[in-house]
């Protein structure tokens, strides 16, 4: 059923874009399915957007914009067919053996992601903000402050798209939304490459971007890196189309484009300045300056109507309208303040990239715009934020170089039949490693015992999520009246159904612990933060690694065996609950606390 209303939501996306774009001269049908798809993700993201901040989203206000959007484009599904005929033509024996192998890859990779996205929700980061603040806003009716969510303050462009999937049905229809944002990327990379470098090549573009392990494993995942990666790549297609059709409309799409990237993801703000270089360029080259101003200004102001919600929602709950601003001055901070260690690269690329780089010395002059983003991309990524996952931007641009660079080399009049033949070889010996990286983590996972039932959801998740059980006992036990306090339980309040407190880093248990040392004092202080529950740890709080000093285990260890009852432990995780009547300690003595026993 998710899958059904799936596509249901990229009919929607369709035709709401469609109406933006019927003016548009596409070079086929398959460009105006993707940028009126692509453009459409973002206008039903607006509304979302508008329904948050006006306290009226609901699941059946969702609903109405569905039917709505599918009455409105109904035709067009007896248009999509003819999309359809873009991925059949002759080729050449050479180039149909390459075509098939890329084909038969991407094949593989993309049935791979759809069973992912239909298991539940179990990545971290989707967890812990992606899907957490969208449940939290649906909950709410709107827009609610989580100021224990830091990650709640950042632009929520995609989370938007998120918030309108879960009001539809699931978290595993919010996986398959941004999964279908991830193939409107590798079909953009499909559809340029194939203007670009002919359609035989034009599948492993796609391919050599979406068989990089750490983006197959997010595609899937309701995140975000790749889906900002699709927009920065659409505004990038947009001004290129800008420029040699000569036509204005595609500037303000690459507007909209490099906006929502923006407001998908604060890393990729680069990309704003790398627009407005493109315009200057354009600009110059046409003589166009009064045109060139207009384009500029309207960037400026696209870009700020699409932050500008986010920015006002900052402001009203924490008077500071960039209070993310902290986010992004990380890296200066661990440049020139050694206290900390540098940032972990967190994934895996594979080896696909290295063996292909050769590839780059076929690159002819027309890719030089496209190595200028790549490469101010990859300087960009390397100073600000080093993780594998956030390279997605630059990668796509890499992709497309190297199959262009591919082809140049295949098609040299001084390549042999052994070259081609070892080149081939080498390609798919890194397509085969890299697949089976990803074999290797879908195994683990396993999403076809919850897909044909052999599993419930509960039993998925506790394989995926070794605290699972005890958010489970949580969510049965407490109630509306209740607010329980994380301790390192890495916020992942999407499993919550009850209020919570988010304590990441024991900061704020040090803080009440540190403020005073007697049991009552600390029970006061809780119940003045309105706090009578704790869900946390053990090997955190009183293990080795411990946030905790020895004095603070001591104090916490003295408070929970006056003041707390041990309501469940589940692998290594404890609930307790806080008797706050200072009149009286703990008179049952259920605290079940025992250093040893957990």
């Amino acid at each position: 059923m998710d899958f059904t209303f799936f596509l249901l939501i990229i009919l929607a996306f369709h035709n709401s874009g469609q109406i933006l774009t019927s003016k548009l001269k596409f070079s086929g049908p398959g460009e105006a399915f993707l940028f009126s798809t692509a453009l459409g993700s973002i206008i039903i993201s607006v509304i979302m957007t508008v329904l948050v901040f006006s306290g009226l989203i609901s699941s059946a206000v969702c609903w109405v914009i569905l039917g709505v959007f599918f009455l409105i484009g109904w035709k067009n599904l007896l248009h999509l067919k003819h999309a359809l005929n873009i991925f059949s033509s002759p080729q050449s024996i050479e180039e149909d053996g390459l075509k098939n192998m890329a084909q038969s890859f991407l094949g593989l990779l993309v049935l791979l992601s759809i069973s992912l996205a239909l298991a539940p929700a179990f990545a971290t980061d989707a967890l812990v903000y992606h899907l957490a603040v969208p449940k939290a806003f649906l909950q709410a009716g709107g827009l609610v402050n989580l100021p224990d969510n830091i990650y709640s303050f950042f632009p929520q462009q995609i989370e938007m798209l998120y918030l309108f999937a879960l009001a539809l049905g699931s978290d595993s229809l919010a996986q398959l939304t941004g999964l279908g944002v991830v193939f409107l990327l590798l079909f953009a990379l499909w559809q340029y490459s194939k203007q670009k470098v002919g359609k035989s090549y034009a599948w492993l573009t796609p391919l050599i971007f979406i068989s990089t392990p750490t983006f197959f494993s997010v595609a899937s995942s309701a995140y975000v890196d790749l889906q900002a990666a699709a927009y920065v790549f659409l505004a990038f297609y947009a001004w290129e189309n800008g420029c040699t059709r000569k036509q204005s409309s595609w500037f303000f799409l690459m507007t909209l484009f490099a906006g929502a990237a923006v407001a998908t993801q604060l890393t990729t703000v680069i990309v704003l300045p790398l627009a407005f270089l493109g315009l200057s360029i354009h600009g110059r080259t046409h003589k166009k300056t009064s045109q060139t101003a207009g384009q500029c200004l309207l960037l400026v102001l696209g870009s700020l109507l699409m932050l500008s919600p986010w920015l006002a929602r900052n402001y009203f709950f924490t008077g500071n309208p960039l209070f993310f601003i902290d986010f992004l001055s990380l890296p200066i901070n661990l440049i020139f303040f050694s206290e900390l260690q540098s940032l972990s690269f967190d994934g895996q690329i594979g080896i696909l990239y290295l063996l292909l780089l050769p590839a780059l010395l076929g690159l002819r002059r027309e890719s030089y715009p496209a190595v200028i983003v790549f490469l101010v991309l990859l300087v960009f990524w390397f100073v600000q934020m080093q993780t594998i996952h956030l390279l997605a931007p630059a990668f796509v641009f890499l992709s497309m170089l190297m199959v262009s660079g591919l082809k140049q080399l295949f098609q040299q009049n001084s390549t042999g039949k052994r070259e081609k033949f070892f080149l081939t070889t080498v390609l798919a010996l890194g397509l085969l490693f890299n697949t089976s990286l990803i074999m290797k983590e879908w195994f683990r996972i396993e999403p076809l015992s919850y897909l044909l039932n052999k599993e419930n959801r509960e039993q998925f998740l506790t394989r995926q999520i070794n605290a699972y059980p005890i958010y489970q006992d949580a969510n049965k036990m407490l109630t509306e009246n209740d607010r329980v306090i994380l301790i390192d339980m890495k916020n992942l309040g999407y499993l919550m159904n009850q209020p919570f407190h988010n304590d990441a880093r024991a900061e704020t248990l040090t803080e009440i612990i540190d403020k005073g040392v007697y049991a009552a004092d600390i029970a006061n202080r809780l119940q003045i933060r309105g706090i009578n529950h704790a869900l946390f740890n053990f090997d955190y709080v009183f293990g080795k690694d411990s946030a905790l000093t020895f004095g603070e285990k001591a104090i916490f260890k003295n408070f929970l065996i006056q003041h707390g009852e041990q309501l469940s432990t589940k692998n290594g995780f404890l609930l307790y609950r806080f008797m706050l009547d200072f009149n009286a300690k703990n008179q049952n003595k259920n605290s079940g606390f025992n250093f040893e026993g957990h």
